[in-house]
């Protein structure tokens, strides 16, 4: 399985996955497509750290509207996942 292939699997199929556990601690949150965007804190850094002990491909970039450091976490915006879920599963009825 290659890398990109584990942090698919990992993004969806963990729980809480790490948009709950973000959206729970009260991290600002943004997203496009499934990929999820949160404000770089001490407390966002901390729990993805925690909740991607094995490596990250995590990339930082500067809001162009509030100028503040974010994480670019591609397939981790979970509600994008939960809606393709609901596609499929009403498509195999």
């Amino acid at each position: 399985m290659d890398k990109e292939q584990t942090i698919f699997e990992r993004a969806v199929n963990v729980s809480p996955s790490l948009y709950d556990r973000l959206v729970a601690a009260g991290c600002e949150i943004g997203n496009h497509e499934s990929d999820l965007y949160v404000e770089s804190t001490e407390t966002s850094r901390r729990i993805i750290a925690e909740f991607e002990a094995e490596g990250s491909n995590q990339s930082g970039f500067i809001n162009q509207i509030t100028k503040t450091r974010w994480i670019d976490l591609p397939f981790h915006f979970q509600p994008f996942w939960d809606k393709v879920s609901r596609r499929a599963s009403r498509a195999t009825l």
